[in-house]
């Protein structure tokens, strides 16, 4: 007899995501270690999460090292020594991370709202 798991709807972290891309996630973590360095922080700060307009500048970061990548792909950076594609890769995480809690934070307000209209309509 063997067990059972309801795993149906749930995302595959590490068959899906981790044991799929182990060499690009390690560079990213070291770009994520490259940059708390470069700007005296620590990783609980997560301070990409606190950027002003966070979307458009994460973009535009991306866009600026896809540029660098244009002509020779394996092209490093020259202010952290890596591939332009790592920085790549990070700022498209940071972008989406971004995107996905704004719509986490509107879809809790939007419940949040209804919730009130709700009671409202119980208490004429």
């Amino acid at each position: 007899m063997s067990g059972k798991k309801d795993d149906k709807g749930k995302a595959p972290i590490i068959q899906g995501c981790l044991n799929y891309f182990p060499r690009a996630l390690e560079a990213v973590a070291m770009q994520s270690k490259y940059g708390l360095e470069k700007y005296s922080l620590k990783y609980e700060d997560k301070n990409f999460l606190l950027v002003d307009n966070a979307v458009a500048r994460y973009t535009d970061a991306m866009g600026r090292h896809q540029l660098g990548e244009v002509n020779d792909w394996a092209s490093i950076d020259p202010e952290s020594g890596m591939h332009h594609a790592i920085a790549v890769a990070w700022n498209a995480l940071a972008r989406l991370e971004s995107i996905l809690l704004e719509e986490e934070k509107e879809t809790s307000m939007d419940q949040a709202i209804w919730s009130l209209e709700e009671d409202n309509d119980d208490n004429p």
